[in-house]
């Protein structure tokens, strides 16, 4: 069982998935330059998409800061890939049903790259789904993740964790 996020897809190890990651990385070197942070940040939510999180984990610094938006479920900052495993991935793939992030576009600017785009899932304990717009920044030295911040629309994402009908406004 993969502890890291959604099911794990059959035929996709976390091992195989990590793998990836350092093949990425590898070949960035060989070209004589860093790992191509745009191309990065899309296998990660490919990868995500696929229940495979590993390409993802494989660029985090062992010290990485992940910072979740306040409002949002797992609202808060996690240190290091065991907590974020543990505090985020292991909850969306036990708490959602098709939990998604679709990313519209992604703008690198020297070490960091942005991506708006959509999330989207149906929380298992209600039975309801949700449609969110967020930004994501992703903060990198060299080859490795430092640091990790999400911007969302809470409000959508809690409308699906109440049990009490939706208000319209």
């Amino acid at each position: 069982e993969n502890r890291l996020a959604p099911p794990l897809k059959k035929g996709l190890s976390p091992l195989a998935s990590h793998q990836q990651g350092a093949d990425c990385r590898r070949r960035a070197k060989e070209k004589g330059g860093d790992v191509d942070h745009h191309q990065a940040v899309q296998a990660g939510y490919d990868s995500f998409a696929r229940g495979d999180p590993g390409p993802l984990f494989a660029l985090m610094d062992p010290k990485v800061d992940w910072h979740l938006a306040e409002g949002y479920p797992y609202g808060g900052t996690y240190v290091g890939p065991d907590a974020i495993a543990n505090g985020v991935f292991a909850k969306l793939g036990s708490e959602w049903d098709g939990y998604m992030m679709t990313p519209d576009f992604i703008v690198v600017e020297g070490d960091r790259a942005i991506s708006i785009g959509t999330s989207s899932g149906t929380y298992k304990a209600t039975g309801k789904s949700f449609r969110a717009r967020f930004a994501h920044v992703f903060t990198f030295s060299g080859d490795k993740l430092v640091r990790f911040e999400q911007v969302v629309d809470s409000a959508k994402v809690q409308e699906a964790l109440s049990s009490l009908p939706a208000m319209s406004v």
